[in-house]
């Protein structure tokens, strides 16, 4: 690749922040103080460094109304800043329809359409396209990406998340996403009326299980759960109009029977409580089952559950944007962004290359 110029001011700079044109950013700060503009793909805290910055006057921030809920919990009042724009999944907004002329102070913004589409990781996440009329490029930021996807935009340029994408897994592996799930389901019916069940997981993936719990498992149960995570799986609940959580706060005292205590994922660390420990991880588990045994005496179960595209859905995300230029994000997954910008070459014989080798990584 090294014969092939790629764009400049497109890529992920070595501090995460993903830069899509002069003007734009998204999912971190921009230390350079040049962009204007960020775009906010979800509300997972790898992914909101220093967003509160981009709601001053001259800045703009652009997201999901989910996604804004979710933020506004650190900043209750934050939802009548008006340099914060809502798009709905496939709406468009004009660049220079974000900042009064009055606070730019002579600055030019870059003429483009700014449009989020569903990125199914969890409420609210997007995938960022931007059509730069000015420069006459277009570009696409993957964020963090479920599959299947509604929608997928051609695009000339491609910046592709690497967190866990591979297009060559593992050919051994003998399970699939629905049977993680019907294994968290059979250990949750087997252990409900023995024992308390404790559930640590990130929230989007939490909020998936509560539901498929709900839909399975034909029993009264209480969830026990912290402030947080209450308020938080009522914003994703309500944006998806599920069925009400009978929610006990994790702080009072209850007598209760059928109890699933719904816990952070960074709470798990060294923590063993008595009862089954459920921990649900993005990381795969071994080929021949999505479920690892860590503890006996406690317990303690790890089940792999993600909601990243890999594999043939990677591949076919790829195929999809038709791009003539692929970035993958080196700052969450160094190694991976590297394999991944070289299987991407030889497959489809487009130009491929890591984020360290951008325009932008030493910014």
């Amino acid at each position: 690749m090294s014969n092939i110029v790629f764009p400049e001011n497109i890529g992920v700079t070595n501090y995460g922040t993903v830069r899509l044109g002069k003007n734009f950013i998204a999912d971190g700060n921009d230390k350079t103080g040049k962009a204007r503009i960020r775009i906010q793909t979800h509300a997972h805290k790898d992914h909101t460094d220093k967003w509160i910055r981009n709601i001053r006057p001259g800045r703009a921030l652009v997201t999901s109304k989910p996604t804004l809920a979710i933020l506004s919990l650190e900043y209750p009042h934050v939802n009548i800043n008006t340099n914060i724009h809502t798009l709905s999944n496939s709406e468009t907004i004009l660049s220079t329809d974000l900042i009064q002329d009055r606070f730019l102070q002579e600055r030019i913004i870059e003429n483009a359409e700014i449009t989020l589409f569903d990125a199914n990781h969890m409420v609210g996440s997007s995938q960022v396209f931007i059509k730069n009329h000015d420069t006459g490029i277009s570009v696409l930021y993957s964020g963090d990406i479920g599959w299947p996807l509604e929608i997928i935009p051609k695009a000339d340029i491609l910046v592709l998340d690497a967190t866990y994408s591979r297009i060559k897994t593992s050919e051994n592996k003998e399970w699939e996403r629905k049977d993680a799930i019907s294994k968290i389901l059979t250990l949750i019916s087997s252990n409900l009326a023995v024992q308390p069940i404790y559930i640590y997981a990130r929230y989007g993936v939490m909020q998936e299980i509560v539901e498929k719990i709900i839909e399975n498992i034909d029993t009264e149960i209480n969830f026990v759960a912290s402030d947080e995570i209450i308020t938080k799986t009522e914003i994703i609940a309500n944006f998806k109009s599920s069925t009400p959580i009978n929610f006990k706060k994790e702080d009072d005292k209850y007598e209760l029977k059928n109890v699933i205590h719904l816990k952070e994922f960074h709470k798990k660390q060294n923590e063993s409580l008595t009862g089954l420990n459920l921990t649900i991880t993005n990381f795969r588990s071994q080929n021949s089952s999505p479920e690892r045994v860590v503890d006996n005496n406690y317990q303690n179960i790890v089940i792999a559950l993600t909601n990243h595209a890999s594999g043939d859905e990677i591949s076919n995300y790829v195929e999809s944007v038709n791009p003539k230029y692929v970035i993958t994000d080196s700052f969450r997954n160094s190694t991976n962004a590297e394999i991944l910008a070289d299987e991407i070459t030889k497959k489809f014989k487009i130009p491929a290359i890591p984020s360290t080798l951008s325009s932008v990584w030493k910014d």
